[in-house]
């Protein structure tokens, strides 16, 4: 069998563990959490390219500015400014404003490619960062477009998109929805029709408004946080109104907050104070992640985390896949007050 071939990255111990280095002539995706070290890492592998392989590096950043990055590395002893002067090393910052960003047609990376290809040839780089990718995906969208069933019939649709956007130097994730049900049984009857938006900030929830017509009645919750507590007011049927108000120290989190994805890992249950923006009140609820399955959504074949889900008022099953916009749902199954349904993904293929 042929070996495959290495890269050294001249980085003391990283070649003894990778019997050599990275693999030649293909990219490494490097991965982890904020502060991890994925970029010293990745700087360093083109110091140490320049300064003991005579391969010339680029780094092209979404994120730190290149003075940003020549003075943070220089604290770490690497002169950054020399090797770009000596035509060694080349930083090339790309400015992406999630606000300036609008979605038409099919995501395409020519642009980006014709700029990395300037840069390479301008110094003759063997070497390349990017840093990172998951930066020229923040300003797009996560759209979903999920069947609702119940009784094993087809009765209704929810259309949902999250975005991020930057807001007075605050990113924020947006998040919109349309459901339209219509269940017509033999015996019974069931329509609702309604919009649903929030913006959700680092701390939590920001604002949230739903508004929707339930067998013809029309209903409205509309919350804002403000001053450290979160007023909401609701109206329903027969033009009742109510205000709530809940301070932040109440509750741990809301229901637009994904509270589940604070798990950490199969078996683990946790229990929280959650604000149920729907009802206006506080309920206790629990999560469990109780296995991990393999589901096949808008033709990508991935890991789904399965989480049950209970408090006084709902139950159920979600099936969910966290990512850098928002999340993911593949399907929910569950049981409230007005009985039982479940929601899959409209490809979603078992």
């Amino acid at each position: 069998m042929q070996n495959l071939l290495k890269t050294p990255t001249g980085i003391k111990g990283l070649d003894e563990i990778t019997d050599g280095g990275l693999p030649q002539g293909r990219p490494t995706l490097i991965c982890g959490g904020t502060g991890c070290g994925k970029t010293l890492l990745a700087m360093e592998f083109l110091v140490r390219g320049a300064t003991q392989f005579n391969e010339p590096g680029l780094f092209m950043s979404f994120e730190e500015k290149s003075d940003e990055l020549t003075t943070n590395f220089a604290s770490l002893g690497f002169d950054l400014i020399e090797l770009i002067d000596q035509n060694r090393l080349t930083i090339d910052h790309v400015h992406l404003d999630p606000s300036e960003i609008e979605e038409t047609g099919e995501y395409d990376l020519e642009g980006l490619l014709i700029r990395i290809g300037y840069a390479i040839h301008s110094i003759g780089a063997k070497r390349v960062v990017l840093d990172t990718i998951e930066a020229l995906f923040s300003g797009f969208s996560n759209e979903s477009q999920l069947a609702v069933y119940s009784h094993g019939f087809k009765v209704g649709e929810i259309s949902s998109r999250y975005i991020r956007r930057e807001e007075a130097g605050e990113e924020l994730l947006l998040y919109t929805s349309h459901t339209r049900i219509n269940a017509d049984f033999l015996v019974t009857s069931y329509t609702l029709e309604g919009d649903e938006e929030a913006r959700i900030g680092p701390e939590g929830t920001r604002s949230y408004r739903k508004e929707w017509r339930e067998n013809g009645e029309r209903h409205l919750v509309d919350g804002v946080f403000d001053a450290g507590v979160f007023r909401c007011v609701s109206s329903g049927a027969g033009g009742t109104r109510r205000t709530f108000t809940f301070p932040r120290e109440s509750y741990d989190f809301t229901t637009m907050d994904c509270p589940e994805l604070r798990i950490r890992g199969e078996g683990e249950l946790l229990t929280v104070r959650l604000l149920d923006l729907e009802t206006c009140e506080v309920v206790t609820r629990s999560y469990r992640w109780v296995r991990t399955e393999r589901l096949t959504v808008n033709g990508a074949t991935e890991l789904f985390r399965v989480v049950e889900f209970h408090d006084k008022n709902k139950g159920g099953t979600r099936w969910i896949a966290p990512d850098k916009v928002g999340v993911r749902i593949a399907r929910q199954d569950g049981t409230s007050r007005k009985g039982g349904y479940s929601v899959r993904a409209m490809d979603h293929v078992r």
